[in-house]
């Protein structure tokens, strides 16, 4: 086998391979023996169909195309090792002479990796902001989890509040737009706060001031955009039962709460406090740590010089529609094309935005394979070992369980491999570009949640 490089344009390059006219008779040969292996020919025996009643039946170039195809992958693996090829791709195949009793040439056309182009590390500044820990946010904080660990109570002798949560037995009637009731489901129970936000206002209103024992009535008018269509633009009428009354009562700063809230045995209100204010400021930190991140690699690719691949933003394209196809299935059951046509946003509207986002990540991808070939970035087995321990201990398995689920699975596999070497890749890119420190003024940290983000 020969070859030759005879186009290069950008990141195509084709390259001619010739086989000798043995070599082909060779397969040839191969490629009549497994044919009649398989096909069953009345007459004959298995194995045993002559040549001539093998081209009869199903033509000569059947039989070199069998040839060709048990040849090209070896010589595939042998071209890409060659010429050290960063393949993108399965090369696109042209026969240019198949003709037996001559040598056989075809092209093999393939896209690679292009050539990237990337700017001095040293000349991407970002600003790392680590607000403080305020007192505000330890107070919201506090709360937050007092109202997660809340105690549900039954009370008597009075009517149902804003703070309530009311157990409930409800009928539900549905009516046309033309108020022509449609059907009426079984009484079902229910749990009602009535403090949530995503509550009806209808509903809310109905059972505040409302004492078990008492029905109480609320009509519902469901927008003509919602997303059930069998509920859009009509009206549900819920009538609800008044079953109990409880009051939320938030959990006493106690050893019991404080070993509920952290899993640490913590004895006064003070170590709980400065547990939480501690917590709070290694989430704050690695919150500003995974933001600069994202802008010192956003930055170093869109800095990049190269020309994105379109075959790969397709693939992305086709990834990410399919992803949404399947969220949207499975959350709403709804189709792409039904959401957006019960959206504002337009089918082009769609399309455009996520090619926009594909190119965006096709390229951040690219480039950081490129720094991660420049920094010699490698998974080692220790580092495998630890990420598998990372996710034993997350879901609660042991560790050989997930081991021998992702060998048995090699694309969760290789998406782990991806993920500890981009996060290593990462590493390396921070460690040399301009990192500086900002810590904003006490009256803008005032204006932070706990996460280190502006609220409202």
């Amino acid at each position: 086998m020969r070859s030759e490089i005879i186009s290069q344009e950008k990141n195509k390059i084709s390259i001619r391979v010739e086989y000798e006219a043995g070599e082909f008779a060779q397969n040839i040969e191969k490629a009549v023996r497994k044919i009649a292996q398989s096909v069953t020919v009345p007459g004959f025996r298995k194995g045993m169909i002559p040549r001539r009643i093998i081209e009869m039946r199903f033509g000569r170039q059947a039989i070199y195309s069998e040839a060709l195809d048990s040849m090209l992958p070896n010589t595939i693996d042998q071209v890409v090792s060659d010429y050290e090829l960063d393949i993108i791709d399965s090369p696109k195949v042209s026969v240019e002479t198949m003709e037996e009793g001559k040598p056989l040439q075809v092209a093999l056309n393939f896209e690679v990796t292009p050539e990237i182009q990337t700017p001095e590390l040293s000349e991407i500044s970002v600003v790392k902001t680590i607000p403080p820990v305020t007192d505000d946010m330890l107070r919201q904080t506090i709360d937050d989890i007092r109202r997660q660990n809340t105690n549900l109570v039954a009370v008597d002798g009075r009517n149902g509040t804003e703070r309530d949560v009311v157990e409930i037995d409800y009928v539900t009637t549905v009516f046309s737009k033309e108020d022509v009731e449609e059907n009426r489901h079984e009484s079902a129970p229910a749990s009602v706060d009535l403090e949530a936000e995503n509550l009806r206002r209808e509903i809310r209103e109905a059972l505040v001031g409302v004492r078990p024992g008492v029905t109480a009535i609320a009509d519902v008018h469901i927008e003509d955009d919602y997303s059930d269509k069998d509920l859009a633009g009509k009206k549900v009428r819920y009538e609800m039962t008044v079953r109990a009354i409880k009051e939320k009562q938030l959990p006493e700063m106690s050893a019991d709460f404080f070993k509920a809230a952290l899993g640490e045995d913590i004895q006064d209100e003070d170590s709980f406090r400065n547990a939480i204010r501690e917590r709070l400021a290694r989430k704050i930190e690695a919150d500003a740590q995974a933001k600069v991140e994202a802008e010192a690699v956003e930055t170093l690719s869109e800095r990049s010089i190269f020309d994105v691949p379109p075959s790969l933003v397709e693939k992305q394209v086709l990834s990410m529609k399919e992803q949404d196809e399947e969220t949207l299935k499975k959350k709403y059951n709804r189709s792409v094309s039904e959401f957006l046509e019960e959206s504002s946003l337009s089918k082009d509207e769609y399309d455009s935005n996520i090619r926009s986002q594909a190119e965006k990540i096709v390229r951040r991808t690219l480039v950081l394979d490129e720094m991660a070939k420049r920094f010699g970035i490698k998974v080692e087995k220790e580092e495998m070992e630890g990420e598998i321990s990372n996710l034993a201990v997350m879901y609660r398995v042991p560790a050989e369980q997930i081991k021998r689920t992702l060998f048995k699975d090699r694309e969760r596999l290789s998406d782990l491999l991806s993920k500890i070497r981009y996060r290593k890749t990462v590493e390396a890119v921070m460690k040399n570009v301009t990192v500086s420190e900002s810590v904003p003024s006490a009256e803008e940290a005032t204006d932070r949640d706990p996460s280190g983000t502006t609220s409202d």
